[in-house]
């Protein structure tokens, strides 16, 4: 008789441990299975510590940019976004839940970092632009036709607009018309005036311009704003004098529509398709594409019930509320879908959701839900029923990404710890981590992963670190049947023979434990008959197979 472990998996809590897969784990800790070989995980190394504000720092983020990187730090549970514009120029960051503002949705560029006790980024705007109150008057216009011309052409009415433009860009929506002035098609000059800088505008914001449009009239007899000048933020007045065949016709004012994003919105993010979402109570805010400072009221979207997070996969994203989820469906949020999940799991835990390549995950109050395609379910019912999970205290969860898998930390009051799962691949099993962190930071370009710990540390989840960290691997309990079995040799075979031991446990009682120092199989102390058999490796090397025989003639057959 002979017992053989070539492949390994992770543990299955929920079921018994003599129904496991011989391949399943009773116990895995700080192991990686994904290979089907166990291997270690690397210490985590501090590489660096917060300042001291004074005050809780609960979330953090680490930024990298060619010549600079950091931390930024925060005392309220934000979300940030980067700029959806590729190699942005002013490294734009933008961010929900910063209680310094009123709750306004806040950016940073080319970020300035300090020492002293204050969180970073040390400078912050407001994002989006109020659109100007005040419409621009006409003062005069005139002519350089004679009066005879003049009585010979007809006169295009024309009215005026403007905007508001920060130092980096962002543009408002144009502020209210002028009155209609009349005037030649060409050779007119017109001086327009009032273009005044409103303080809510400027109120944290940087205006530094204001862009003139008026209207025109093409030979289908369509109207629109199209831009004429600009002028620096101090400036008051404006002179027309560009001819309407030199007014370039092929790109209309862009900003009609646009809004300042609402007050107090939570949950930024941005998809791949260059649109940022937020939300507020039971409504869900977009952007346009590209623009993450315009939030058409046009593109909201109110569900039937208070959303708790957001995320996004793929073409979706996914609202989890106080109810049931839903899902946007498409690319443009000027002509999305919205469609009702098919399950009733309420989101409990707003720091539990975590966007990934093809799926969202988030935790209710029955385990963990995964959105993919176009439906959604309960992922974590392999390794947890409802009382198990229930004493996890979910709703302390905080979750973050991991080369595609879900890790996530609990504190129950009583203790707390970490688990790591693929929701995609829930068969590898479920990996418990014998650390928490009171916040974890994912670097989306470089898969960099970083935890804070309460002392203000910050440790990084490094596959080069110099040291591993030790394993434990618990095999099911093999029942043998019958009238039992008497295994008398061992073999392990692992890469290294650095740090492996392994204990056998028979009838509950441990029977012999060894420090492995070679793919040699050695002999076990005599003992009798045994129903219920157990191995567990502990080690920092890797570990490719384990095997149990009733004699080493035994162990020395193949298969």
């Amino acid at each position: 008789m002979r017992i053989k472990v070539a492949n390994f998996l992770g543990s299955f809590p929920r079921i018994h441990n003599t129904k496991l897969k011989d391949t399943a784990a009773e116990k895995a800790l700080n192991v990686d299975v994904t290979s089907g070989v166990l291997r270690p995980f690397y210490a985590l190394p501090v590489v660096h510590k917060l300042n001291d504000i004074g005050t809780e720092t609960k979330s953090f983020y680490f930024f990298k940019f060619p010549n600079t990187n950091g931390f930024f730090q925060f005392v309220d549970f934000v979300d940030i976004a980067y700029s959806p514009i590729a190699d942005d120029q002013y490294r734009r960051i933008y961010w929900s839940g910063d209680s310094r503002d009123n709750g306004y949705l806040l950016y940073s560029y080319t970020p300035k970092l300090t020492n002293g006790a204050v969180f970073n980024p040390a400078t912050w705007h407001r994002v989006g632009i109020p659109a100007p109150t005040v419409a621009p008057t006409i003062l005069s216009s005139s002519s350089t036709y004679t009066e005879d011309e003049l009585a010979d052409l007809s006169d295009e009415a024309r009215l005026y607009v403007y905007t508001y433009v920060s130092e980096t860009g962002e543009e408002s929506a144009p502020s209210p018309p002028s009155g209609l002035v009349y005037v030649p098609h060409d050779n007119s000059t017109v001086e327009i005036g009032t273009l005044l800088t409103d303080t809510n505008a400027s109120t944290g914001r940087v205006i530094s311009r204001k862009r003139i449009y008026r209207s025109l009239t093409d030979s289908s007899g369509g109207a629109d704003l199209y831009f004429v000048g600009e002028i620096v933020a101090a400036s008051t007045k404006f002179t027309d004098s560009m001819n309407s065949s030199e007014v370039n016709t092929q790109d209309p004012i862009p900003s009609i529509t646009w809004d300042t994003p609402r007050q107090g919105l939570q949950g930024l993010g941005v998809t791949a398709e260059g649109v940022n979402y937020a939300f507020i109570g039971k409504i869900a805010c977009f952007t346009v594409p590209y623009y993450p400072y315009a939030w058409p009221r046009d593109y909201e979207i109110t569900l039937k019930h208070d959303i708790v997070a957001m995320g996004h996969y793929e073409n979706y994203i996914l609202c989890a509320t106080t109810g049931t989820p839903y899902l946007i469906s498409g690319i443009d949020p000027a002509s999305t879908t919205v469609s009702e999940l098919p399950i009733n799991e309420a989101c409990i835990a707003k720091r539990s959701l975590v966007s990934m390549a093809t799926c969202v995950c988030y935790a209710s109050p029955n385990g963990i839900v995964m959105a993919y395609g176009s439906t959604a379910k309960l992922v974590s019912d392999s390794f947890f029923d409802k009382d198990t999970w229930a004493a996890l205290k979910p709703e302390s969860i905080h979750a973050v990404e991991h080369r595609g898998k879900y890790l996530f930390f609990y504190n129950n009051g009583v203790k707390k710890g970490a688990y790591l799962f693929d929701p995609l691949q829930v068969d590898f099993g479920l990996i418990e981590l014998d650390i928490w962190f009171k916040a974890a930071s994912r670097h989306h370009q470089t898969e960099e992963l970083f935890f804070l710990a309460d002392d203000l540390n910050i440790y990084k989840f490094d596959d080069t670190a110099a040291n591993k960290k030790p394993y434990v691997w618990r095999s099911k309990l093999f029942d043998v049947g019958n009238d039992g079995a008497r295994f008398l040799a061992c073999s392990v075979i692992a890469d290294d023979y650095n740090d492996v031991t392994i204990s056998i446990v028979a009838d509950k009682q441990q029977i012999y434990t060894r420090k492995v120092t070679s793919r040699k199989p050695f002999r076990l102390p005599n003992h009798s008959n045994h129903f219920d058999w157990q191995f567990e490796i502990t080690a920092t090397s890797k570990v490719r197979e384990i095997s149990l025989a009733t004699s080493m003639l035994e162990l020395a057959k193949n298969g």
